[in-house]
């Protein structure tokens, strides 16, 4: 199984299996000396949605939240081979907080949701940290501010803007934004 690759890829069907090329964006390609067919190719040359079949598979069987601490939000959306050239593992990669909220809850107005956060700076984490969440309006009632899994409600449909602000023992402070779009209830 190729997926969303981006390559010249021989995929053959041998005799008594089936290969698939997925959104694979690169040159169809055979064995000089093969007899065998193509395997099964679609979307040649035109990336597919889900970007990774691993967290279509992994989000079907644990749900909408299992991503939260696995993957970047950087890899959900789009592309960081470039970000990875770049990075070429000197230190931390990319964002060292990361914050989430419960997507398998709709946020509707006078509805609690759960929010939390990941610490990825192994640095904030050795010297001891303090959080602390805002949120732009003044209008998001956070639980327990200081926690970083807490729940919030909001008093109206809207856009709300929240932030995690993390300050490290030696005052190394960082921030992550957390915007959540309320429905009003039906």
């Amino acid at each position: 199984m190729f997926w969303n690759v981006e390559a010249d890829v021989i995929c053959d069907a041998p005799n008594g299996a089936q290969n698939y090329a997925v959104g694979v964006n690169g040159m169809k390609k055979q064995m000089p000396t093969s007899h065998e067919p193509y395997g099964i190719w679609e979307s040649h040359n035109q990336t597919v949605d889900p970007r990774s079949l691993y967290q279509a598979q992994l989000t079907d069987r644990i749900g909408l939240n299992a991503l939260h601490g696995i993957i970047l939000p950087q890899q959900r959306s789009g592309r960081i081979w470039e970000k990875l050239i770049q990075w070429n593992g000197d230190g931390l990669f990319l964002d060292p907080v990361l914050t989430w909220y419960d997507e398998e809850a709709l946020p509707i107005a006078n509805t609690k949701i759960s929010i939390g956060a990941y610490i990825r700076d192994l640095r904030i984490l050795e010297e001891g940290f303090s959080g602390l969440w805002t949120e732009t309006s003044s209008q998001a009632v956070i639980e327990d501010n200081s926690a970083l899994h807490t729940s919030v409600s909001f008093p109206s449909s809207g856009s709300f803007k929240l932030r995690l602000t993390i300050t490290s023992g030696s005052g190394f402070t960082t921030h992550s934004n957390l915007v959540i779009e309320v429905a009003e209830p039906e």
